[in-house]
């Protein structure tokens, strides 16, 4: 139980009427509760990277449905593949459009992005980049979007292949980056100026409909 505190309280003529003076009295006072860990260490610790990938995946997922909702998309549908082979990590339909949508994310300053090679064959297929920070009362992680992509189908034709970041053997014995066959390398710069999930919408799916 939290320690009682004395509060001096003084009245002033028109608190209480008729009455002026000063009253003690007793206040339990709550702590605040301490934060034990930054939120800056969860998006940063490299030791947390599958976590900190199903984290944003769900936070990208609600920061969506909620926004389409409030600015007057009509209600998404989102689904996830059992088996991530073909380089999307949700497919989000909007009444007709349909976009396999593939999901990163950098919270520091990446140039580059691998994006999976079978997105060309998904209908409008497309990369979205998420860019989280920590709010600046460390209460909470914000989020803002970098889109890659058009309406028609992806092109990834002139991209150089991407390449594993621990190197490998080769015949000579000396240490190489093996190339990943089915991934290409897109630069940031190739991707829309940050924007919030509003602006990521209309990217997705042009603007809301008329909302009656």
């Amino acid at each position: 139980m939290a320690t009682p505190r004395k509060l001096n309280v003084t009245f002033v003529e028109g608190d209480l009427p008729g009455r002026t003076g000063r009253l003690s009295a007793f206040v339990a006072q709550t702590p605040t509760q301490p934060d034990v860990r930054a939120l800056s260490e969860l998006l940063t610790d490299p030791r947390l990277s599958l976590y900190r990938e199903s984290l944003l995946s769900e936070l990208f997922a609600s920061d969506l449905l909620a926004t389409a909702w409030r600015t007057g998309y009509p209600p998404l549908e989102i689904a996830r593949p059992d088996v991530d082979f073909q380089g999307y990590d949700f497919v989000i339909t909007c009444a007709a459009i349909t976009r396999h949508v593939q999901v990163k994310a950098s919270a520091g300053k990446a140039a580059e992005v691998d994006v999976h090679r079978a997105l060309v064959s998904k209908p409008a297929g497309c990369v979205v980049l998420i860019l989280p920070t920590v709010s600046t009362d460390g209460t909470r992680i914000e989020l803002s979007y970098r889109y890659f992509g058009t309406t028609a189908a992806l092109d990834l034709a002139g991209f150089k292949p991407a390449r594993n970041t621990l190197r490998s053997l080769g015949a000579d014995r000396k240490p190489y980056f093996k190339e990943r066959l089915m991934h290409v390398t897109v630069a940031v710069a190739k991707f829309t100026k940050a924007t919030t999930m509003f602006g990521l919408l209309e990217n997705l799916f042009d603007k809301p409909p008329t909302v009656t």
